[in-house]
């Protein structure tokens, strides 16, 4: 199919990006090379999110948002891809992350799920209070910085919140998209704000693209909506 060959081109190009600091050719060093593959990685995730055969079936409006809020994460890419626009890239993503909140709390019936909510409550807390009394996030950074938390961590509990009410594959699937998204920013800001981390490119990007690959495609082969599973196959 497809859609199965574009996600091949998209793991050749997305493996390429995590692990161009380890690559002894042209596409280290941060060159045009490693851009290309960070950014085709995600062209052509949108391309086989697009062409799977159970897309055209999905409700007009939740298609709108899902295509807005990709494009909101490859607009971040681009911005995070050159140095001195990590504020534009931060709005990015964060309106990205309104936009996939929005898509699942109107993709299906949520229940509020205490086992995630709280210990995403307490990590929050902890990696706020980290990030201020290490001194690398201050002064007009403060508020953006915890506002991206915020939503980020809002997105989680409502995949979770998805999950408890209907627990199906799909579900856990984007579940496991959005924490994979927790876990790739909180790197990201630990190793800006905090300390290097050793092996971040592999860290951040590896986890990145597993959090996209999981919500765009646990997401399109789910019940979401008015669709029925019925309606078309799933493969």
């Amino acid at each position: 199919m497809l859609h199965r060959r574009l996600m091949d081109i998209f793991h050749l190009l997305a493996t390429l990006a995590v692990f161009s600091e380890q690559l002894p050719w042209p596409i280290a060093s941060e060159g045009i090379a490693y851009k290309v593959a960070k950014l085709g990685a995600m062209v052509f995730l949108m391309l086989t999110l697009v062409t799977h055969q159970r897309f055209a079936a999905q409700p007009r409006n939740l298609r709108v948002l899902v295509l807005c809020a990709w494009a909101g994460s490859i607009a971040g890419d681009a911005f995070l891809a050159w140095s001195g626009f990590f504020v534009q890239g931060l709005a990015s993503f964060l309106t990205a992350h309104v936009l996939y909140c929005i898509l699942f709390v109107k993709s299906g019936p949520r229940a509020l799920n205490v086992a995630a909510a709280v210990p995403l409550g307490l990590f929050g807390a902890g990696m706020a209070t980290w990030l201020i009394k290490s001194g690398g996030v201050a002064g007009g950074l403060v508020a953006p910085v915890m506002l991206y938390l915020t939503v980020i961590l809002t997105m989680a509990m409502i995949a979770a919140a998805r999950y408890k009410a209907e627990p199906t594959l799909e579900n856990r699937t984007v579940l496991f998209g959005a924490l994979f998204f927790v876990v790739s920013d909180s790197l990201l800001a630990v190793n800006k704000f905090i300390q290097p981390l050793p092996y971040s490119g592999v860290l951040v990007l590896g986890t990145y693209y597993s959090a996209q690959e999981c919500i765009l495609l646990g997401w399109v082969r789910g019940k979401n909506g008015k669709i029925s599973i019925e309606e078309t196959e799933v493969v």
